[in-house]
């Protein structure tokens, strides 16, 4: 099969555009032009889709056209200005309505009619019987990509702090002593024992008097110690001190679940069927006039697929927080995101696995088997491709 290059690319401008940043990123052509007959929705993320394509593709001239009301004539007169020959027209989101009169102008005109199946990897050439592809996709959707699809973009993630040696030996060390670290981590997280101070932000205190079998927990502490987390001391009184050498380690001892998230992301991103993977993704994107920022715990790609998954290190998570993993994720990966919600523990309520079942929400648990967590995100993940 020979692929067919475009110099332009028409298509028509959705809540999601995946799959319009799917078919330039491939076909790469010279202009692409988005219609909508929505021009709030146009307004709150054409530029930043706009952004992110001339970004991606050097040269490429990005263009939008409102039809206030939809009619033949007027989307006629929008795509017969673009040359018969060069132009594609995508067909794969967008008002239905004008997506079923811009395939009638493709007959009646000559224009080649496509669809952006990022599923199966292909763009599809509607005219053909066979529904045979124009092109065999060799580039895969990257994060940024799905993200810059919901009009949204990434401020910052946390993915090469994820990668630091010293944190990923100290979660190998808590995957080996899982059963105490059970025990320290409630712990770490009690203001009974455990002191911060607003004047020494890097320096915690722990009354080690008031722990049960605290040696237990010294080697814990003394491990933190000799890979660089922080300084152990030993303060006046039964009072052990942790001066740490940057906030970042500190968040990663104190806050909760900040261990599962390094160790899933590091798990995902030794599996071969991922194509991107980010941690700690802080992503902005425009709704009803408001600048809405929200923060996802591991993202991936695999296929051009999104795997959006939520770590919880507590049983407190319920419908609310499944719905609030359905919202983020289709609004970041459309329709076909994969959902996973992974946590150490049972949900409170046991109508939350019932829930998740009915909305396709995967729940993992963890308890200390990090080869079975990776087993099972594989079979999630190679069902992607």
């Amino acid at each position: 099969m020979k692929d067919i290059n475009f110099k332009n690319i028409i298509c028509f401008f959705d809540d999601y555009n995946g799959a319009n940043i799917y078919a330039a990123i491939n076909l790469k052509p010279d202009r692409m032009l988005f219609i909508s007959d929505d021009s709030e929705i146009l307004k709150e993320d054409y530029e930043n889709i706009k952004n992110h394509l001339i970004r991606k593709l050097p040269g490429l001239k990005v263009e939008s056209a409102v039809i206030d009301k939809i009619s033949y004539d007027a989307l006629a007169d929008i795509i017969k200005s673009f040359n018969i020959e060069n132009t594609a027209i995508n067909l794969s989101r967008g008002n239905r309505l004008l997506n079923l009169m811009a395939f009638k102008i493709c007959q009646e005109e000559g224009y080649k009619p496509i669809y952006s199946d990022m599923d199966d990897e292909v763009i599809i050439d509607l005219n053909s019987k066979e529904l045979k592809p124009v092109k065999r996709a060799v580039q895969e959707m990257k994060i940024t990509d799905l993200i810059a699809g919901s009009g949204g973009e990434i401020l910052q993630d946390s993915s090469r702090f994820y990668e630091d040696e010293r944190i990923i030996e100290f979660v190998e060390y808590i995957i080996e002593h899982y059963s105490l670290w059970k025990k320290l981590k409630g712990i770490l997280r009690s203001n009974l024992y455990i002191q911060y101070s607003e004047l020494y932000p890097l320096t915690v205190t722990m009354n080690a008097g008031m722990i049960v079998d605290m040696p237990q927990f010294m080697p814990f502490l003394k491990k933190g110690s000799d890979i660089g987390l922080y300084k152990l001391l030993k303060g006046k009184h039964d009072y052990i001190i942790l001066q740490f050498y940057n906030m970042n380690y500190k968040s990663f001892v104190f806050k909760a679940g900040t261990w599962l998230e390094v160790l899933v992301y590091n798990i995902v991103k030794e599996i071969k069927e991922v194509d991107d993977v980010k941690a700690g993704a802080v992503f902005l994107w425009d709704t009803d006039q408001v600048r809405l920022k929200n923060e996802a715990d591991v993202l991936a790609t695999a296929g051009s697929q999104l795997l959006y998954i939520s770590c919880k290190d507590t049983p407190n998570y319920d419908e609310n927080a499944l719905n609030e993993l359905e919202v983020y994720a289709e609004k970041i990966g459309g329709e076909d995101a994969v959902k996973i919600l992974i946590s150490t523990v049972m949900p409170s309520k046991s109508t939350t696995l019932l829930r998740a079942e009915e909305m396709g929400i995967k729940i993992l648990i963890f308890q200390g088997e990090k080869n079975k967590l990776k087993s099972q995100l594989i079979n999630i993940i190679s069902k992607c491709k």
